[in-house]
């Protein structure tokens, strides 16, 4: 008799869970610090900044409008080992092809722009302004692991 008292108690506990995570938005769990460089600016002062900052990406903006992401396997992919990337520009590595999520999108909607675009940020964005940005990692972390939206 106590195990079903348990067991039922389990089990309203998951669901309350599982609803909670259900009604978590994008703008709950978004980061709202975001570090942003421009399409003109040097590869190096954009190294130094993730690094300075110990960040693995970078939104691209202009205007504070998000155009591209930055991110670490870019500068892997991209930057060559020679002395030419002094010379190179974050326009010239970025993604561009950058969609901007809503504060008001899902953990679902977000999580499937991320593997449709194979990445794991996005900028988050309202009235063509940068307001925020989230990662799967914030995704897996803040909203699965814990069940709630983080204190911020």
């Amino acid at each position: 008799m106590f195990e079903g008292i348990v067991r039922s108690f389990r089990r309203r506990a998951v669901r309350k869970q599982l609803t909670n995570l259900r009604k978590l938005t994008v703008g709950d769990i978004m980061t709202k610090y975001v570090i942003t460089v421009k399409p003109d600016d040097d590869v190096i002062k954009a190294a130094t900044k993730m690094i300075a900052e110990d960040i693995s990406c970078l939104v691209v903006a202009v205007d504070d409008s998000p155009v591209g992401v930055l991110s670490e396997r870019d500068f892997l992919k991209k930057v060559p080992l020679s002395p030419k990337v002094f010379g190179m520009k974050v326009k010239e590595i970025m993604s561009p092809d950058v969609r901007i999520a809503s504060p008001k999108d899902t953990l679902q909607q977000a999580a499937q722009m991320m593997e449709e675009m194979d990445c794991g940020i996005l900028p988050v964005g309202e009235d063509d302004r940068l307001v925020g940005m989230v990662s799967d990692r914030d995704i897996a972390i803040r909203a699965v692991a814990r069940g709630k939206a983080p204190d911020r």
